[in-house]
């Protein structure tokens, strides 16, 4: 059986293989063992890749770009060949990068198919240099291109206007589109045609302006009036002006290949999150789209660029706690250093004000509120005023209880110091990325009690990956629910068929649910008890079938029987993270304490 890349990554066997392909060529530090036949006078020549570290801000509206290098060995003058000395032939070329490990035990069941490599990232070439005989390659992601401007077409008005002219001449309007919205002076004008020298059907005094007189050779500027939920108003940037796809609507954008872009994860994201959000935001003369991305879309609702897994822009959700049993655990099977913290208070904030509800005509925010956390005053004293900007939240789409949303995710995380760790983890932590949520475990760190048993859940705020070596440096930071015990419901589902005494099917879409591995416990709805069967472990979950490894001893009946979680004792750590309870308000037996519930 072949090892699949986190298959190799959980048995601790990294013996690593880099594949690069860049202009159709493909590079390797070795032959992989099947699925891929790179030529024999390619292996060999990638004799390094740097990955930068990337990070994310909580602080700010900024995440790091995905930046690498790589260094090809140019042996017998191969790689000159490819583009005849010309490094220009290599420009803004694709470069994808993936990762695995080449069997040398020479057991097949260490085979790992290039399938099953993991692809990191894609970048583009900005950068080719050559020193001796080799040559390096410096790239960037996609994402970078948002960097460049947008909206920045421009005109003079070619004569005088009245506040009532509807058709306006203009000295060209060769870089208008043949419809849209203007911007002269602080008044903006739709138009629905154009010839030459006019934009026709204007309606005046747009977006609460005012319509005025205004003089020959006044700057005219094309703007974008944008609406919408503020994930789909991403996608539209992102992709607008020929990336292609659904999303591909404005006249202008980053024009990033809709298949470079992870919109199944922004949908969903949107959709479990932000469905209720809307923003308003008219964009003209914009320096740098991804300026106006992070400030004012991405920022106020908790939400970061970053490369996703599957080699595609994403999201990271930094302000949010999302529960996700798969995310691998941080603990000694896989530190490989002793995790470092510290603790630093110059960052508290506990009085915060928010600008919002921005006028495109009086050019101000209409809008300030006011928010302090009495706890972190008391405790640490007043610090002085935070302040955010927002200027597409609009009083006219609900913008108040956004804002209510924004100040207390922001002060529920910045009101008191927040511990920063950094810890060395081994390479099957590597699914971790930017913004995920990870359980840190380890005896070297102290916990809220004074004790030497950190158990707490974090989020990933920096990543370093040194694929050689087979390591990750991760930084790591509380997320804004720190301090808070989520509680989680253990699933619990009726039998409703079985095939088998360990062989038993749940309801529709419940097996997703469940994961290898888990102790359960077979329960009467009869006899309101559990059955006399001793404890059960889940063999496999293949959608809605559940298979045990051991056949029950009670004859199973459809709808009678219901599988449940066993006893803490019995159960695995990662079933732990659900709701137990405890003897009274007594610890568990390994020591962690209860959840408290009050009432109030």
């Amino acid at each position: 059986m072949s090892l699949s890349y986190i298959d190799s990554l959980d048995n601790k066997a990294f013996v690593p293989n880099i594949v690069l392909r860049i202009k159709s060529q493909y590079f390797s530090t070795h032959q992989p063992d099947s699925g891929l036949v790179v030529s024999s006078q390619y292996v060999g020549l990638l004799t390094a890749v740097n990955i930068n570290p990337t990070s994310i801000d909580p602080f700010r509206a900024s995440t790091s770009v995905n930046n690498y290098s790589v260094t090809l060995l140019d042996r017998a003058g191969v790689v000159s060949l490819l583009f005849n000395n010309d490094t220009k032939f290599f420009q803004k070329e694709l470069v994808e990068i993936w990762i695995g490990r080449i069997n040398k035990s020479g057991d097949p069941a260490n085979d790992m198919p290039f399938l099953n490599y993991y692809k990191i990232p894609d970048t583009y070439v900005n950068k080719v240099s050559k020193q001796d005989a080799r040559y390096t390659f410096n790239s960037v992601e996609a994402r970078d291109r948002l960097s460049t401007g947008a909206y920045q077409q421009t005109t003079k008005l070619s004569v005088n206007i009245l506040a009532i002219t509807t058709v306006i001449s203009l000295q060209s309007t060769a870089s208008l589109p043949t419809s849209g919205t203007v911007q002269i002076d602080n008044e903006f004008i739709s138009y629905t045609g154009k010839t030459l020298n006019t934009i026709t059907g204007c309606v005046r005094g747009e977006q609460s302006s005012v319509a005025a007189v205004h003089s020959v050779s006044t700057d005219v500027y094309l703007v974008q009036v944008l609406e919408g939920n503020p994930i789909t108003l991403l996608l539209q940037l992102l992709v607008s002006s020929g990336g292609g796809g659904v999303y591909d609507v404005l006249p202008d954008g980053a024009a990033i290949d809709q298949t470079l872009v992870d919109i199944t994860q922004m949908e969903a994201i949107r959709a479990e999150f932000y469905s209720t959000y809307n923003f308003k935001l008219i964009l003209g003369n914009v320096a740098s789209l991804k300026k106006i991305i992070d400030d004012e879309i991405l920022f106020p609702i908790g939400v970061r660029l970053r490369g996703n897994n599957n080699g595609k822009i994403g999201l990271a959700l930094v302000d949010r706690n999302i529960f996700d049993i798969d995310v691998p655990t941080l603990d000694h099977d896989n530190l490989i250093k002793n995790p470092d913290f510290s603790v630093d208070d110059t960052k508290v904030v506990n009085r915060l004000r928010i600008l919002w509800d921005w006028s495109d005509t009086l050019k101000q925010y209409l809008q300030s509120s006011e928010y302090m956390d009495a706890n972190s005053i008391t405790q640490f004293g007043e610090t002085s005023w935070t302040e955010l900007k927002f200027k597409g939240i609009r009083s006219s789409l609900a913008g108040a209880s956004i804002v209510n949303d924004i100040q207390l995710l922001f002060l529920s995380r910045f009101s008191l110091p927040r511990p920063q760790i950094s810890v060395s983890a081994h390479m099957s932590a590597s699914y971790l990325n930017l913004g995920d949520k990870g359980d840190l475990i380890t005896s070297l760190l102290p916990n809220d009690s004074g004790e030497l048993n950190f158990i707490s859940t974090l989020e990933v705020v920096s990543k370093a990956v040194n694929y050689t070596t087979g390591d990750v440096k991760f930084g790591l930071s509380y997320t804004s629910f720190s301090g808070v015990r989520s509680c989680y419901l253990a699933p619990s589902d009726v039998i409703v068929s079985f095939s088998s005494q360990k062989t038993v099917t749940v309801g529709a879409g419940r097996g997703d649910l469940y994961r290898k591995g888990w102790i359960m416990r077979l329960f009467s709805l009869t006899a309101d008890d559990y059955a006399i069967d001793a404890v059960n472990e889940i063999e496999s979950v293949v959608g809605d079938v559940i298979t045990f490894k051991n056949n029950w001893t009670t004859v199973l009946t459809i709808n009678e029987y219901r599988i449940k979680f066993a006893d803490y004792d019995d159960v695995t750590d990662q079933q732990k993270r659900f709701c137990f309870i405890s003897a009274g308000s007594s610890d568990f037996t390994d020591g962690k304490p209860p959840y408290q519930i009050t009432f109030g």
